[in-house]
């Protein structure tokens, strides 16, 4: 059996069981929720970068990061596919998966500065941040209509940036100037795998 090493608020490792969810792979992959504190030593022992999410194989190889293993997880089976085979579907698909990481990659940054600065953190910076994600944001709004039906690894992506912003920046109204972004989370958050994986 697979181990997927993770904890239950980062939204990289979200997308990862959100897959596991779509594609009823989640008899073949054990989860393993770790606290980064207390199970630090775990951690680094696995991923020299000291980072969620780790996928351990049935065979004992290590899979690390989120992009890498959830193409592995989709690979396993042709059940529904999320990472469309080839052509314009499948760049468009990994671009907005890149889109929505990079937003993440802005939001835990913002995080991380203010856990570990405080008011002391740069305000030059943390605001070049936050226009990052503001950016993203409208690029995502753009995008959307032209999604396919398929539930892809694009829209998984999406959501798990909403939902993270929604969680640690209740304050930002991401919704304001995006009805495309707005209308289609609506009518895509409460599906079953990612209704499953919200964080609490």
């Amino acid at each position: 059996m697979m181990k997927l090493i993770y904890t239950t608020t980062s939204p990289y490792a979200r997308k990862i069981r959100m897959i596991i969810l779509e594609k009823d792979l989640s008899e073949r992959v054990e989860l393993q929720a770790i606290d980064l504190v207390a199970d630090r030593a775990l951690l680094n022992s696995v991923n020299p970068l000291g980072k969620v999410p780790v996928l351990i194989t049935a065979q004992g190889d290590v899979i690390y990061d989120s992009p890498v293993i959830c193409e592995y997880i989709d690979s396993l089976t042709a059940i529904s596919p999320v990472f469309p085979a080839m052509g314009a579907a499948r760049w468009e698909a990994l671009t907005d998966q890149a889109l929505a990481d990079g937003l993440l990659d802005a939001a835990v940054q913002i995080m991380v500065l203010r856990r570990e600065m405080g008011d002391a953190a740069p305000e030059k910076l943390v605001l070049a941040l936050d226009d990052k994600i503001h950016a993203a944001l409208n690029q995502m709004d753009s995008r959307v209509p032209a999604f396919r039906e398929a539930f892809d690894i694009g829209q998984m992506s999406y959501i798990a940036a909403i939902e993270y912003l929604m969680l640690r920046f209740p304050k930002l109204y991401w919704r304001t100037g995006r009805p495309s972004l707005s209308l289609w989370y609506d009518e895509n958050a409460d599906r079953p795998s990612a209704f499953a994986t919200r964080p609490a």
